[in-house]
């Protein structure tokens, strides 16, 4: 049964948005509203006359009030993710959400179904604000007043995902790079799969809590590497492992005075650094569970 009243979504641009847009009926959802900066950025997507665009950020009260007036579920998706300093990650992820939260009170939301990331579970979350961050918008969702379902996803991968893109960089460079030894296991899961979990979850208007979102399979992060490798080259090769503990420690050190021209941050290393996978709990009766495999996941990348 579909939920009643319209359906309020952040973060309708990003890579997960555009995917939960592609799998949502307009006839079992008429009303959608998406918040997005750039409202042009969405008309593709806005496949009924009742989908539309409200332009504005997790920073603007007045467009979130106008985003959820009247909503009977809100999806929030709108993070800031990848390289970013601390203030970004805090002031999208933990106060946007915030402000988020008290506009869905206002405004009598039922629920909202919100994506946060495995990270936040993470137990070596040093030099790592994004994980931080995550945790603290769970506690924001937990002590709202609004109820909510809020799943951890593992790495999102798919075609156009920006993790696999960074994954890319590191398993095809000249020599394969991994920090560590790369025996911590990971449990990717595919975008669409996400995508089908959130859409799974405006059909059971009761279900709350937390639940992480794996994929079918569970590999050591170096056989991930490898398989990326073999993907794009055609065979895996050696690796390069350098050690996590050292490297992290100097990305630490040099990130505030260098950061605009580090590649990457001391706490993107921390996937290397902790299990990226789901514990082994109840899932949600009634939500699709991810399927794809990973060979699917990597089916768009090309040498």
């Amino acid at each position: 049964m579909a939920m009643t009243g319209p359906i309020a979504l952040t973060g309708a641009g990003g890579f997960v948005g555009r995917r939960l847009l592609a799998q949502l009926s307009p006839d079992r959802y008429p009303d959608v509203r998406c918040l997005i900066r750039e409202p042009a950025r969405l008309a593709a997507s806005l496949r009924a006359p009742g989908w539309r665009a409200v332009a504005g950020t997790l920073a603007d009260e007045q467009a979130l009030a106008t985003l959820v007036a009247g909503a009977g579920t809100v999806i929030h998706l709108a993070a800031t993710t990848g390289k970013a300093r601390p203030a970004e990650y805090t002031a999208t992820n933990v106060e946007g959400t915030r402000r988020l939260v008290a506009a869905a009170r206002a405004a009598g939301v039922r629920r909202i179904i919100a994506l946060s990331s495995v990270a936040a579970g993470f137990a070596d979350q040093r030099h790592y604000p994004y994980a931080t961050s995550k945790r603290a918008m769970e506690q924001v969702l937990a002590e709202g007043g609004v109820p909510a379902l809020i799943f951890r996803p593992t790495m999102i991968l798919g075609d156009g995902s920006p993790v696999l893109k960074g994954l890319r960089t590191l398993a095809c460079a000249p020599a394969g790079v991994c920090f560590g030894p790369g025996t911590l296991p990971v449990q990717p899961v595919h975008v669409d799969d996400v995508a089908a979990a959130l859409a799974g979850a405006l059909a059971l208007p009761d279900t709350t809590g937390t639940a992480g979102l794996g994929g079918p399979e569970v590999l050591p992060f170096l056989d991930l590497l490898r398989a990326i490798r073999t993907r794009v080259r055609g065979r895996p090769d050696p690796f390069l492992h350098l050690p996590l503990g050292p490297v992290r420690a100097a990305l630490a050190l040099a990130e505030p005075l260098f950061f605009p021209v580090l590649p990457l941050t001391a706490g993107q290393l921390a996937s290397f650094a902790n299990p990226g996978t789901v514990p082994a709990e109840p899932w949600p009766g009634g939500l699709p569970r991810p399927t794809r495999p990973l060979a699917a996941m990597l089916s768009s990348l090309h040498a």
